[in-house]
């Protein structure tokens, strides 16, 4: 997977791009990787006993109950399960209300939200160029700035702006104010 797949606009070139090799460690897959590291097996097999439970209509916390007494039973996970039950019992049920649909509509969100402060930054640096070289203090200011309404603001303050020195001045009178808000 590659982290500019997420980008709203694919025009904008990725300054840096991360690639992440998933690896399927749901049991009944990556078998060569399961043989290896036996209890990564024991864990899938765990979390195969609570998504079978659950399919089959176990309220959540009995289908976990239920996957560690059956894992202490048949040997699975033994030592770790005896020693840290109720920290795992928490956990399970934390990763078993995990929403892949909702965390993939939250990443969306924020790579257009990333999309949108680039491109306005973009746009500033457009407006400000014609003024003259942009000094790297402001440069600075505006690749960290976050806000958003800050952000149109230093953009309206550039397309006004005569010089360097009248924008400097207002884009410091907008962060001021933004931040007191």
């Amino acid at each position: 997977m590659r982290l500019s797949d997420a980008f709203q606009n694919k025009d904008i070139p990725a300054d840096l791009e991360l690639t992440v090799h998933l690896r399927n460690i749901n049991l009944g897959h990556n078998s060569a990787l399961m043989e290896q590291c036996h209890k990564l097996w024991e864990y899938a097999t765990l979390v195969d006993r609570i998504k079978t439970n659950l399919a089959h209509g176990m309220a959540r916390e009995p289908a976990v109950e239920e996957s560690v007494s059956y894992c202490l039973e048949q040997g699975i996970l033994t030592d770790f399960l005896k020693t840290n039950r109720s920290g795992v019992l928490s956990m399970l049920r934390l990763l078993t209300e995990y929403n892949e649909k909702e965390h993939m509509r939250r990443l969306k969100r924020d790579s257009r939200i990333e999309g949108a402060l680039w491109q306005s930054r973009q746009n500033i640096f457009d407006l400000l160029e014609d003024l003259g070289p942009v000094p790297e203090d402001i440069q600075n200011q505006i690749n960290t700035m976050e806000d958003m309404d800050i952000i149109r603001g230093w953009h309206k303050a550039a397309a006004r702006a005569v010089n360097m020195d009248d924008f400097r001045e207002e884009m410091n009178r907008i962060a001021t104010a933004g931040a007191k808000a």
